[in-house]
């Protein structure tokens, strides 16, 4: 997530408050790239477990990542998934 720069469209200098609104220094904060790296990342994992709850509850797979119409051996009685 990149951080938009507020006034006059310049980017926050290092010991500015960052624009977040986190009330910590910008170096400390967004303007830390491994910071930066680490929170993407942690998002990305996050959305990845979102679109898979969702995709479990709508049937495209089971709880075990096997996509509808593949037989799940880990699935009590190892079960097929209906294409509805």
């Amino acid at each position: 997530m990149a951080v938009t720069p507020i006034k006059g469209g310049k980017k926050p200098k290092r010991s500015d408050p960052c624009p977040c609104g986190s009330t910590l220094k910008y170096r400390d904060c967004h303007g830390d790239g491994d910071k930066q790296r680490l929170c993407n990342e942690m998002v990305r994992q996050y959305m990845l477990s979102l679109i898979a709850e969702e995709m479990i509850k709508q049937g495209i797979m089971c709880e075990h990542g096997v996509k509808a119409g593949e037989k799940c051996v880990d699935c009590d009685n190892a079960h097929e998934i209906k294409i509805e």
